[in-house]
């Protein structure tokens, strides 16, 4: 059987990092509700740049180069990827979470989204198990869903000749109607600043929790070591 596990706190380390070197504000940034004493992630988009030989790069940077002592490889697609994309003048494609689903954007035309509820997320890790995909504490990280706000903007270098489309279209379309929308809401949010609270309570037999979470529930999610941060 397929065993993968994802690593949550890399994962969230990799893009608070690249997210310094080349971001777009993010459709559904700042939707977030949340305490200042829960733990909350809300970062704007990552914008990866696809060249004709499928190797990604932010602001012509390969991402291995910018996050190398992570361990994190160049991402690339195959090359037939782009070609096919330039051939179907798929410029660009967009991914974004929001409390209530994935936001789906391509060359800034709204498609069917992906929506979700406390049911259905509570139904994942069942189906991703069944499929061999392991992801620790999986139970605690979708019920983290809502709080956690990230998106990536995939570009491809269009076809010779080909028009720039932008990231957002107008008219008056029923697609165009709904990218008005997200480009409303993404507007909106150009003003709103990365956020991430990771609040850590000390105990008084000095144990420490972060958010809700418990240090060990944090090491089961994360791969990381935080027993260090105990007193005691």
């Amino acid at each position: 059987m397929l065993n993968r596990r994802v690593s949550f706190w890399a994962a969230i380390m990799l893009i608070a990092v690249i997210a310094l070197a080349g971001c777009a504000p993010r459709a559904g940034q700042g939707s977030i509700d949340a305490d200042a004493d829960q733990l909350v992630i809300d970062l704007p988009a990552l914008v990866l740049d696809f060249g004709m030989d499928g190797m990604g790069s932010i602001q012509n940077a390969a991402l291995a180069d910018l996050v190398g002592t992570l361990g994190v490889m160049d991402v690339a697609v195959p090359p037939e990827v782009v070609f096919a994309m330039g051939a179907s003048n798929i410029q660009h494609i967009q991914v974004s979470n929001t409390p209530e689903g994935l936001l789906l954007l391509v060359n800034g035309r709204s498609i069917p989204n992906i929506s979700y509820d406390g049911d259905s997320l509570n139904a994942l890790p069942g189906a991703l198990n069944t499929f061999g995909v392991v992801v620790p504490m999986a139970d605690l990280l979708f019920a983290l869903v809502d709080r956690i706000g990230i998106g990536v903007i995939a570009r491809f270098e269009p076809a010779p000749g080909a028009e720039m489309i932008p990231l957002y279209v107008e008219g008056d379309s029923e697609a165009a109607m709904a990218a008005k929308a997200a480009q409303e809401e993404f507007l909106a949010a150009v003003g709103t600043p990365p956020r991430i609270n990771l609040p850590v309570y000390y105990g008084a037999d000095g144990s420490i929790s972060i958010g809700d979470l418990s240090v060990q529930e944090m090491q089961e999610m994360t791969g990381g070591a935080l027993g260090a941060l105990e007193m005691g």
